[in-house]
């Protein structure tokens, strides 16, 4: 046993050990160095996607309240012209009264549609195409509803047109912009549960792209601390 302890080369072995130990050690440390990083990167990640999140919600809450504020039946005086008299009968007057309104009224729509429009890029880069998808959809109900309004003033240079509403005799397609434009339902106490069809797809739609961002925004919450709990 002496012998054979007198013949290792305890130098060698010191040397080899320690440099077991230094490169045990490098290793640790990168490994380290590698969680740190990843852990910080997809906390990154998450911080974005909340804030993308975040901004998406509140954008699409804007169009929607002023979607609702335009397509309130309540019309007031002041939102005509400053000279128009609301007893006018002179149709290209009322057009023109008309149309004044209407700009004025789906001006805070247009700009709200336009922030929300620049979020999309970066919801399709972020999230995918299907997170847009309601997004998108909302800008084409906006796009029908808009061709509807730009009917609806037109009737008022129509002389058949407007001479039956005058007269009070609506036809059922004048009904019908009437039912697209203005959210007659929001008044009905008696059968809130009843909205036109107008506001049921703008809801609808609300509803899913606001699940979807939603969807995201608890994934961007939960992904820090998923990252830590893997990687203790």
């Amino acid at each position: 046993m002496e012998e054979l302890l007198r013949s290792i080369d305890w130098a060698k072995v010191i040397t080899s050990f320690r440099d077991l130990i230094v490169s045990a050690s490098a290793i640790i440390t990168a490994r380290a160095a590698w969680i740190g990083v990843s852990k910080w990167q997809s906390e990154e990640a998450g911080k974005a996607s909340f804030d993308l999140a975040r901004r998406v919600l509140a954008a699409t809450y804007r169009l929607r309240d002023a979607i609702r504020d335009a397509r309130s039946t309540r019309v007031y005086g002041i939102e005509y012209p400053t000279n128009f008299d609301e007893e006018e009968l002179d149709r290209s007057i009322r057009e023109e009264a008309c149309r004044f309104m209407f700009s004025n009224r789906y001006a805070p729509v247009h700009a709200a549609l336009r922030e929300l429009q620049t979020l999309l890029p970066e919801v399709e880069a972020s999230w995918g195409g299907a997170a847009r998808e309601p997004l998108d959809s909302l800008g084409y109900v906006l796009g029908r509803l808009q061709r509807k309004i730009s009917q609806y003033v037109a009737t008022w240079s129509n002389k058949h047109s407007y001479d039956l509403i005058i007269m009070g005799i609506q036809p059922e397609w004048f009904i019908e912009l009437e039912s697209a434009i203005f959210d007659f339902a929001a008044i009905l106490i008696d059968e809130p549960e009843k909205p036109n069809e107008m506001t049921r797809q703008i809801n609808n739609l609300v509803s899913k792209a606001e699940q979807r961002v939603r969807r995201q925004l608890q994934k961007a919450v939960a992904r820090p601390k998923l990252v830590s709990w893997f990687r203790r």
